[in-house]
């Protein structure tokens, strides 16, 4: 019977993936409601209907699919014969979590007990007016340096919780360890980490999914064939966190979710591989295996999957990050319950700490450095690509820096600027903590 499944499965979604170049997704399919179902497609045909219906995809467990739907669609699908079946709403255990209050109380006391380190900014008001904080970690936290940005962002999905409350551990665990243990010193020393426990406060408030006009968030970011501004207007949660990626220079971005036990990386949106594909496998592979539910799925080899193989969706932040911003992104699910009991969340957290501690740390394996004028020394903007893989990144101005993420090996890195000789170096890299070096260009 397991053999029949797979193949059915295999058949159904690899094999004869659906057409990722098709651009009819419509504004419909970003909200959301709050009935699932779910549904167990037996013929490719009856998938294609149910996507192009435009219903937003739980996840994806098996072959079997939970879905959102209202009653218009319960009745479409009846007149279609496509049998589904309608889930209980999970059960909401408030007692425990922290609240918008307390997460804001938490938050303002762990940086003003380290203010050294930490600085807590918001980055606006979300639909009920709720600020979105982000907490920035750094050993120089008044200013922008030139060192590898990171982003961690919880809960777009309010009522995937377990994402907040890891976070929130996260950030104290990291601020507390500082001074003492020198590993995490380091990595604050070097790095400038931004994290988000709640990107969407007001779902969480009331207990759903989706932002208070009832759009899903991570299904609202601007297509990777939109213009970087969007076709669409976004929720504003959306758009605050847009404005805000635009100021910044993140390399590595990573949001926590809940209904599986993953690790997804990109493509959300279509059957290609990225470039950097096999940085991506082997950042995936660093997170799940030092998680050990996770690394021991029986549903994922190894924990992680690639996203359009799983299931496919437009408008996710990951793919956004990545399209748009050049910051590999990753979505992990870290609770099979969207809202577990408070008393499993201490588990959690303990399973995600020291995969959370080398996602942070990973930026600093690859090449990092800055560009300069070899005469005067001042940043020079510079395109920078890696012989072999398909992907011209951009160093940050006005400091210069960069940050490539590569696998062990040796590779050729070309760096090119207007008015500069280009300049090729050739690089080993052996998956320890590296320096930064200085490239410098010479006019032509």
């Amino acid at each position: 019977m397991k053999i029949i499944i797979f193949l059915i499965t295999y058949i159904l979604f690899i094999k004869y993936p659906l057409d990722a170049n098709r651009h009819h997704i419509g504004e419909h399919r970003r909200f959301v409601d709050h009935s699932r179902i779910e549904i167990n497609p037996t013929t490719k045909t009856d998938w294609e209907k149910i996507y192009q219906h435009g219903f937003i995809i739980d996840h994806r467990k098996g072959n079997k699919f939970i879905i959102y739907a209202n009653k218009k669609d319960l009745k479409w699908l009846d007149e279609q014969g496509i049998q589904y079946w309608e889930l209980r709403d999970e059960v909401i255990r408030r007692q425990g979590y922290l609240t918008y209050e307390q997460l804001t109380q938490k938050l303002k006391q762990i940086v003003s007990q380290n203010s050294h380190i930490a600085k807590l900014i918001s980055i606006g008001k979300t639909v009920e007016g709720r600020e979105m904080w982000f907490v920035k970690l750094s050993d120089q936290v008044e200013i922008d340096q030139p060192e590898p940005e990171v982003k961690l962002v919880g809960n777009m999905h309010g009522n995937e919780v377990a994402g907040q409350e890891i976070l929130s551990r996260f950030i104290k665990y990291l601020t507390d360890n500082y001074g003492i243990d020198d590993n995490i010193t380091q990595i604050i020393d070097e790095t400038e980490i931004w994290i988000m426990p709640n990107m969407n406060p007001d779902g969480t408030h009331a207990g759903i999914r989706a932002n208070a006009q009832g759009i899903d968030l991570n299904r609202d970011f601007p297509f990777i064939f939109e213009q970087a501004s969007g076709n669409i207007n976004h929720a504003v949660e959306t758009i605050h966190m847009i404005e805000f990626s635009n100021l910044r220079n993140f390399i590595l971005s990573a949001n926590l979710h809940g209904g599986a036990v993953v690790v997804n990386y990109p493509w959300d949106s279509k059957v290609d591989q990225i470039p950097d594909y096999e940085v991506a496998v082997q950042i995936a592979k660093d997170y799940a295996i030092l998680n050990d539910p996770m690394y021991q799925s029986v549903y994922f080899d190894d924990g992680i999957t690639n996203g359009y193989q799983w299931y496919e969706i437009w408008g996710s932040m990951q793919d956004w990050n990545y399209y748009w911003k050049n910051c590999l992104s990753f979505t992990l699910e870290v609770s099979e319950l969207k809202w577990p009991a408070f008393e499993t969340i201490e588990f959690l957290w303990n399973d995600n700490k020291d995969s959370l501690i080398s996602m942070v740390s990973i930026v600093h394996k690859g090449l990092k450095g800055v560009v300069v004028d070899e005469v005067t020394g001042i940043p020079v903007a510079a395109n920078i690509w890696v012989h072999g893989i398909d992907r011209i990144i951009y160093n940050a101005m006005p400091q210069g820096e960069f940050t490539l993420l590569l696998t062990e090996g040796n590779y050729n890195v070309v760096f090119q600027s207007q008015g500069y000789i280009s300049k090729e170096i050739s690089v080993e890299i052996d998956g320890q903590w590296n320096q930064v070096i200085e490239v410098e260009l010479t006019r032509e």
